[in-house]
């Protein structure tokens, strides 16, 4: 993994949750194509990053069965890649014990970026491992041993404190079910922002990793089901400030579907239904844009067969897409993670 900005190999696990939530779906009207597509493209994701889910065999087992296995997928892959995972997971705890074994200082600033390169590496793995604990240990361990200001004076100190980074990397190893501890993530990085802002770079990468903090707190104020706030904030991201929707749909196109689809259903239960079309709300048609560009995806359903047929009061259409086992349960697969309670109890 390289210092680019690259957020996707969070995607794998999305895209894991899915498949799971396909194959275990009592509907037996998901398109097997969907199915197959799902495991190919976490596969494929796995593949680009190097990193392999817990997952992988059951992709490939599926695969095989349906036929549409690619031959550079094997076991062999697996096992190979798994190896080269864990090898760099112990080089990096062994090079951090080391490090706290024998600096009586905190790192020089090139050596703390050489390293925390390493443990973004490793972060990265133990997310798509799901080995959480063993992610937010590294993090605490580099911590330890570079010396971070909280109020950095020039943009190259901003740059090498990597708090706003960490700050990312805390929150995404993070799963406890408990919404605090998140919130006080979210928190300290606002705060180390708005006291630090003057140092931000439009397009730098602790910029992005700020943005993509608060785009994925979005999703978390919808499990909490606070959905004035999340409605709020949406709207201020994506029609006011606008630079958030670039950097989604330059860097995060997934997380940007399922915002779409949360934002459809937080307007349905805030708004009256004359409003659900969003052509008030959008005068420039951007957010109508994003909804329905591609026709095939679930937010494009959302918004032409539920909010549109409710804004005309066309009632018994919006009935015959909600009892669509097929709609509701990709809705399920693609989302269920950030309802606040599981889909099939809010639909029976």
């Amino acid at each position: 993994m390289t210092d680019a900005f690259d957020l996707n190999y969070l995607f794998i696990n999305q895209l894991a949750f899915t498949f799971n939530k396909y194959i275990s779906s009592s509907s037996s009207n998901i398109p097997k194509s969907s199915i197959s597509n799902t495991a190919k493209q976490c596969l494929d994701y796995m593949k680009q990053y190097e990193i392999i889910h817990p997952i992988a065999e059951t992709l490939i087992d599926y695969l095989s069965k349906e036929d549409r296995l690619q031959s550079d997928y094997s076991t062999q892959w697996i096992e190979s890649t798994r190896l080269m995972n864990n090898s760099y997971l112990e080089q990096a705890r062994e090079e951090i014990k080391q490090v706290l074994e024998t600096s009586m200082q905190s790192l020089h600033t090139n050596k703390a970026e050489k390293l925390f390169s390493k443990i973004r590496r490793a972060i990265a793995i133990t997310i798509v491992q799901t080995s959480y604990e063993v992610g937010l240990s590294l993090l605490n361990n580099y911590v330890a041993v570079v010396d971070i200001s909280t109020q950095p004076k020039t943009k190259e100190q901003l740059v090498s404190n990597k708090t706003i980074s960490r700050k990312y990397e805390t929150k995404t190893n993070v799963t406890s079910n408990s919404f605090k501890t998140l919130d006080q993530i979210y928190s300290k990085a606002l705060n180390y922002y708005q006291k630090n802002e003057l140092l931000f770079g439009q397009y730098d990468n602790e910029t992005r990793y700020f943005w993509a903090i608060k785009l994925f707190n979005l999703s978390l104020l919808f499990k909490q089901f606070k959905l004035c706030e999340f409605y709020d904030q949406f709207i201020g991201f994506f029609l006011i400030e606008k630079e958030p929707l670039n950097f989604l749909v330059d860097d995060l196109q997934m997380l940007l579907s399922n915002l779409l689809v949360i934002f459809g259903i937080t307007t349905i239960f805030l708004k009256p239904f004359n409003e659900l079309t969003l052509m008030k709300l959008d005068k420039d048609d951007a957010l109508i844009d994003l909804f329905t560009d591609v026709p095939e995806s679930l937010e494009f359903q959302l918004y032409n067969s539920v909010m549109i047929p409710l804004a005309k009061c066309q009632f018994k259409q919006v009935i015959v897409q909600l009892q669509n086992e097929t709609f509701v349960a990709e809705l399920a697969a693609q989302l269920e993670y950030n309802l606040p309670v599981p889909l099939e109890i809010q639909w029976h």
